[in-house]
């Protein structure tokens, strides 16, 4: 084991089967000694297909750096016990808090509210999550992403949930919600309408943005961070600062070339939209305050495109540097 990884040291018990098994594997993978908890006949995942000489694929990719043990009962409580982090798919028992313990449940509706006790899967998601509302072409049925888009989202999300949760060192207990999850990072800025629209009808067709999170820290560094030191003004000047506007002109470059290679009928003053750039730390959620119709920590830009079609024609070679 590496012992300068940045979780060695950290106990984590993992009851997933299926939804969440991916915290634990991250957990793991940052140095956590995760004990992954089985019943007596092997978790479900072992059996899903793929199958390879016996061995499930999905098992063996979300469950890398992992100890398996069978325990239930006492031997578990034991276990729990000692542990620092408990991750589980199963509200039906959740064991009782205590100084230091970080209890994270990963459920489709979370703990609370009139869908708790729903069962979803991942096609509700994401319809339920807008994601279906932009995948596909306008006026047909969406198309289904491939892969477990929203339980794999939610299960990164709930990994960083654990790790801020553990290291403010009380202990707590983390309600991961995959439908609040799958909304909240799979269709950001433009609500269920969809970030490829960027909020034009689809009759208008879709238009296409770049968005770049950032974590820059742009308040004083002795003071207590506000949404204030991400107001309009401050963000101007601290993307100047950077310059990552010739960064978000490279995005809109790259994405022209892109689309003017994959979408049929491209053109340029319809479907190329902005470049989004969200300073996470600047953003507060819905009580984001909004200054002059722009909320704090977000910063918009569409490249002119005379300027976006000549630095793709600098990049191909076309036109001699000036």
């Amino acid at each position: 084991m590496d012992e300068n990884l940045p979780l060695t040291g950290v106990r984590v018990v993992d009851r997933t089967d299926g939804l969440g098994e991916t915290t634990g594997r991250l957990l793991a993978d940052l140095g956590a000694d995760v004990i992954r908890v089985e019943p007596a006949a092997g978790a479900a995942s072992r059996r899903r297909e793929p199958v390879v000489d016996g061995v499930s694929l999905y098992y063996a990719t979300h469950n890398a750096n992992k100890r398996a043990v069978v325990a239930d009962g006492d031997d578990l409580r034991r276990l729990v016990d000692s542990a620092d982090i408990y991750l589980t798919g199963d509200a039906s028992w959740l064991p009782e808090p205590r100084p230091g313990l970080v209890v994270v449940a990963i459920t489709d509706y979370g703990l609370t509210g009139p869908y708790r006790d729903w069962q979803a899967t991942e096609w509700t998601h994401l319809a339920l999550g807008g994601v279906l509302a932009r995948s596909g072409l306008p006026g047909r049925a969406p198309l289904l992403p491939p892969g477990c888009l929203a339980y794999e989202s939610a299960a990164a999300q709930a990994a960083w949930a654990a790790l801020v949760a553990y290291y403010a060192g009380t202990g707590d207990v983390v309600d991961v919600s995959v439908y609040e999850a799958t909304a909240r990072a799979l269709d950001p800025g433009y609500g269920i309408g969809g970030s490829a629209t960027g909020g034009v009808p689809a009759a208008a067709g879709p238009r296409f943005h770049v968005v770049d999170y950032k974590t820059n820290w742009l308040g004083p560094f002795d003071e207590p961070l506000t949404a204030a030191a991400y107001r309009p003004e401050a963000m101007d000047a601290a993307m100047g600062h950077s310059d990552y506007p010739l960064q978000a002109l490279l995005y809109a470059a790259v994405l022209h070339r892109f689309l003017r290679w994959r979408l049929p009928g491209y053109d340029p003053e319809r479907h190329l939209g902005e470049v989004l750039y969200l300073y996470v730390r600047g953003m507060c959620g819905p009580e984001t305050p909004v200054v002059g119709g722009i909320p704090c920590g977000v910063f918009t830009w569409r490249a002119p495109v005379p300027l976006v079609e000549e630095l793709s024609d600098l990049l191909a070679g076309r036109v001699a540097a000036r």
